[in-house]
């Protein structure tokens, strides 16, 4: 018995896949796979850029995208490694310091940042306390920030100096908000922000210090995943990388929490349309048990009368996810649209 080519397969199955189509047979199921795809899809897209957005947001309490911390510097591999990928960098030293003015003293948390510091969200301060807050880069070399809370505490005004450790630095600004400036015990005391380049001239810092020195980097996604391989056999043990997720509790938590109720909402809208999809494909098969015997009796082999209803499957089913894809992609800028107000 001679064998049906695969093109001739091909070839009439794409035909009457057309005649069942004119007939209204096969519109159930293309419809049923239609909305299957595009709901998948435009769950699927949507959890995708809402998570990319909760990530990114949740950065901010980095103020990067990922954070070398320890309690000593970083090495200079280890820098040289991030600088080497074309990572943005930032550093800052965190430590508790009494600072001193002519009405007292007060112990509050220091922090001492290069230029590029927030590398994610934006500084805010004031012009004087309780003013309008405004975005701003960090401040100079010889000055210092403080919260009015530090202010208050210590009677000063804006253009005043305090003493910390053994430098004298000008009040400029009053510090209303740093990206990571929250949810530790750091943040408890009046915080002051300064300049790195200060930092040795204070003379706060020595050997046995209780000091955090934090590198901070921010890139794409691949390079932050090369850094983090290229650094992780060289960490000391009082060193750790942080992301959005496991730089703080809460929001790493939230973000889990977020991402689980997101699967699993494209995981009930994926069996929902498997459903359709089944109830649609078995009525397909009932109505083919005919057609199937009278091929069979006309010399096509059981083999050959499985791959012509496959062909035509496979043909439906590409033309419903192409379909249902783009609508699924189109789909989720609706939502984004109709839950702009939330989100």
């Amino acid at each position: 018995m001679n064998r049906v080519p695969l093109t001739r397969l091909l070839l009439l199955a794409a035909r009457q896949l057309l005649r069942d189509a004119r007939a209204g047979e096969l519109r159930v199921l293309f419809f049923a796979l239609l909305v299957a795809v595009a709901a998948s899809s435009a769950i699927g897209y949507f959890s995708a850029r809402l998570n990319d957005a909760m990530l990114l947001r949740a950065s901010e309490f980095l103020a990067a995208d990922l954070r070398l911390s320890g309690s000593t510097q970083a090495k200079p591999e280890q820098i040289e490694a991030g600088t080497r990928l074309g990572l943005e960098h930032a550093q800052l030293v965190e430590f508790s310091s009494v600072v001193a003015a002519d009405e007292g003293i007060q112990l509050a948390s220091v922090k001492a940042v290069s230029d590029s510091y927030p590398l994610r969200g934006e500084l805010k301060s004031a012009a004087a306390p309780y003013a309008a807050e405004q975005s701003s880069v960090g401040p100079g070399a010889g000055e210092a920030w403080a919260e009015a809370r530090l202010l208050v505490a210590l009677d000063l005004q804006i253009g005043e100096e305090i003493e910390i450790g053994a430098k004298r630095l000008r009040l400029t600004r009053v510090l209303t908000y740093d990206p990571d400036g929250a949810g530790d015990f750091y943040s408890l005391t009046p915080r002051v922000l300064m300049h790195l380049d200060d930092l040795a001239a204070t003379e706060v810092v020595q050997p046995g210090s209780r000091v955090r020195f934090r590198e901070l980097w921010r890139g794409d996604a691949d390079a932050l995943a090369a850094y983090r391989q290229a650094v992780e056999a060289s960490l000391e043990p009082n060193q750790r990388l942080e992301d959005a997720r496991d730089g703080n509790r809460q929001v790493g938590s939230a973000l889990g929490r977020a991402e689980r109720y997101l699967n699993l909402a494209s995981l009930a809208a994926v069996l929902l349309a498997g459903v359709a999809v089944a109830l649609s494909a078995a009525r397909f098969a009932a109505r083919r048990f005919d057609a199937s015997a009278l091929l069979r009796c006309l010399g096509l082999s059981r083999r050959e009368a499985l791959t012509l209803f496959g062909l035509q499957l496979a043909l439906l089913g590409l033309l419903a996810c192409v379909l249902g894809a783009l609508l699924g992609w189109g789909g989720q800028y609706v939502l984004f649209h109709l839950l702009r107000g939330l989100i």
